[in-house]
């Protein structure tokens, strides 16, 4: 009798600690995808200063895509004949420098398909303790090698970008991702530097 009540209690205390087990299960899968994401933006600044390119990320937000973040960088074309990319870099984020995306490849990028996160949105915000908020669906942040970054967004994707007229960004703007199932909002916060970091909101 003693055992079978010691074997409903633990039974009692698995059952109730399963829901709390579940909540940490999604907090740790959002942290990861906000922690991916704010590397591929640090990665894009670094390559961008360490290359002496300008590096582009694109990123996408809609209810067909949970999230897409695609990182190019500008290169030259190659002379009329050759059937590659020269591999030279182009420092502009502007003209002459064109982003025609369809054509070009990714060389790195984070994708929420995959996964049962999801962005929350796109969002342009003062800063990250001002509760005004716009969401776009598309947004590209263009690095430049001075560290400088420009940014153009949208209320959908465009298939080549332009930075044209653009001054360099001020604010910073941010990227809401959240578990389909609920829990902790992760933000991921860049600033004009590109130096990205994730705030919580509990």
């Amino acid at each position: 009798m003693e055992l079978m009540v010691v074997v409903m209690i633990v039974g009692l205390l698995a059952a109730m600690a399963i829901p709390s087990l579940s909540l940490a299960s999604y907090e740790r899968d959002t942290y990861n995808d906000a922690g991916a994401i704010m590397q591929l933006f640090r990665r894009a600044r670094t390559r961008a200063v360490g290359r002496g390119a300008a590096v582009l990320v694109a990123m996408t937000s809609t209810a067909t895509d949970r999230g897409t973040f695609l990182m190019y960088e500008a290169v030259a074309p190659n002379p009329t004949g050759l059937a590659v990319w020269s591999q030279v870099p182009i420092a502009t984020c502007k003209y002459p420098t064109t982003w025609p995306l369809s054509a070009m490849s990714p060389i790195d990028g984070v994708n929420l398909n995959g996964t049962i996160e999801q962005l929350a949105g796109i969002v342009a915000q003062p800063n990250v303790f001002s509760p005004t908020k716009t969401a776009v669906a598309a947004a590209y942040v263009c690095f430049t090698p001075l560290g400088r970054s420009y940014v153009v967004s949208g209320s959908s994707a465009v298939a080549s970008p332009s930075f044209g007229g653009q001054t360099s960004n001020l604010n910073p703007f941010g990227i809401d991702v959240t578990h389909t199932n609920g829990g902790t909002t992760r933000t991921v916060l860049v600033p004009p530097t590109g130096m990205a970091r994730i705030f919580s909101h509990f």
